[in-house]
């Protein structure tokens, strides 16, 4: 028996013009669920700021932007770094940093440290010492924590701070926050 040989067919010829077709459609198909770079969700602008705590740089601080009653805006977080400064990640807004969208916010600081039995009477009474233990018996590796910046910068409704975030770069005066350590919300 006799076997001719064949010319071997490539399973998707590229010199055709469907093959170029199917090509262009391919390429249609990836850019569109790609997006082209086209920014998706919402528009945000960039946010830099710095908090600092009786005019020290607060490290390990959360930054939170509530948008008020009026805004349209979105939630937005940031974490302060060693030197205070933050940068504002908005809830469905993109790329870690990328920003907030546009809008008027109340604006709250948390931190909170873990408090150790010698630490009670200090940072913490002994009273909210035993009650968070309590609370959290079931949870393994719970310790209690007591807040570094004041309680009352860590509502929307009693910190007292508030920005407005325009299109472009948002950073200065305006988004440098000097907390007091005795601010009780008045």
């Amino acid at each position: 028996m006799h076997l001719s040989r064949q010319r071997r067919r490539h399973p998707f010829p590229t010199n055709t013009p469907q093959a170029v077709g199917w090509l262009a459609c391919g390429a249609l198909i990836i850019a569109a669920v790609v997006g082209c770079g086209k920014q998706t969700g919402p528009r945000v602008q960039f946010v830099k700021g710095i908090v600092a705590l009786d005019g020290q740089p607060l490290e390990k601080a959360t930054v939170a932007l509530t948008p008020n009653a009026e805004s349209t805006g979105l939630p937005a977080y940031g974490l302060t770094t060693a030197g205070g400064e933050f940068v504002l990640t908005s809830a469905r807004g993109g790329a870690v940093g990328a920003g907030a969208v546009a809008g008027d916010y109340l604006v709250t600081v948390k931190k909170m440290q873990v408090v150790k039995e010698a630490d009670i009477g200090v940072l913490i009474t002994r009273q909210e010492y035993e009650r968070q233990m309590r609370e959290n018996a079931g949870l393994l590796g719970f310790q209690p924590e007591a807040p570094v910046v004041p309680k009352a910068y860590g509502t929307a409704e009693t910190s007292g701070l508030r920005v407005t975030v325009k299109q472009g770069r948002n950073t200065g005066p305006e988004f440098s926050f000097d907390l007091r350590p005795d601010f009780n919300g008045e």
